[in-house]
């Protein structure tokens, strides 16, 4: 099946260093704003392949400067949703204390 009768841009940075031409993964990205999805995969993109700082800056600030406004379900690029860390702080101080009455006692009644 032929992507392009199905509103889909395919950008693959496979093998892609600091020092390739962007200009195909440029024009790819430009062109998906037209489009109804965005396959992009590879290099500096996913994390599953090798870094490269030059696709990963082009296509994250693709991404941001397309898309303005973050779904709730979004983390925050800096570390993410202040709510999902304060609840896993206390979950996990909750663990730890488990942890330590259940070992506790454990040990005092031996």
């Amino acid at each position: 099946m032929n992507p392009n009768n199905l509103n889909i841009v395919e950008v693959h940075t496979n093998g892609y260093t600091n020092k390739s031409n962007l200009t195909s993964v440029k024009e790819k990205l430009k062109l998906s704003t037209n489009k109804w999805l965005l396959n992009a995969q590879g290099n500096g993109i996913s994390d599953e392949y090798p870094k490269c700082e030059t696709v990963h800056e082009l296509f994250y600030n693709f991404i941001e400067d397309t898309f303005k406004n973050k779904t709730k379900y979004e983390k925050d690029f800096k570390g993410g949703n202040i709510k999902n860390y304060i609840l896993f702080k206390i979950l996990f101080i909750l663990f730890v204390f488990y942890i330590i009455k259940k070992y506790f006692i454990k040990f005092k009644n031996n």
